[in-house]
């Protein structure tokens, strides 16, 4: 605890013991427990409104754009934005083809 934290802690407290204090004087109770309920609903849904806007802005997004890449984009528009690509294409290179065929067999 800092010093500027003691100082406010016992700020509060001798505040709230001269509250007691006055409230006992001049029995007004019944004002005092309606201000500290208002005071716990109030805080109660600044709670509930802030939980609520935490859950609300961590829910999933729409994915509209990856790597300066958009969703609609021609692939001459995406060689401009990204540059050619580094790889060769090897099924072109090669001659053939090694991916599996859809009316092929799979080994038991």
């Amino acid at each position: 605890m800092t010093l500027g934290d003691g100082i406010l802690s016992s700020t509060v407290l001798i505040l709230s013991a001269v509250a007691v204090w006055r409230a006992t004087t001049n029995k007004k109770w019944k004002l005092i427990g309606k201000i500290t309920a208002v005071i716990f609903a109030l805080f109660a849904t600044l709670g509930v409104a802030w939980y609520a806007y935490v859950q609300y802005e961590d829910r999933p997004q729409d994915l509209r754009q990856l790597a300066d890449v958009k969703l609609g984009m021609t692939p001459v528009e995406v060689t401009l934005a990204l540059g050619q690509p580094n790889n060769k294409d090897e099924i072109a290179a090669t001659g053939t083809d090694h991916r599996p065929q859809k009316d092929a067999e799979l080994p038991v």
